[in-house]
């Protein structure tokens, strides 16, 4: 069983700090339930955070805005040019 301590408690064996979590077998665990109520709780693992929601990319209203446009002049590289 695991438990969270929620107020300062010791008992001559151990002590236990505000905050701290621990394991113990069950016997031990109800013992410290039903010694000192207020103390301990039953660990509750955090609710995980959802993640934020993607939006999809929005697509250009004109895919062929996105294109180079066909008529364009294009020069032959100077450097794979044989000499």
């Amino acid at each position: 069983m695991k438990l969270t301590c929620s107020g300062r408690y010791s008992n001559g064996r151990v002590a236990y700090q505000p905050g701290q979590e621990f394991e113990v077998d069950d016997a031990t665990g109800r013992w410290l339930l039903t010694d000192s109520p207020g103390s301990f709780q039953i660990f509750q693992p955090p609710a995980p955070v959802p993640a934020p929601a993607l939006e999809p990319e929005a697509e250009p209203e004109d895919k062929a805005l996105a294109e180079a446009p066909e008529d364009k002049m294009l020069r032959p590289n100077r450097r794979t040019r044989a000499k």
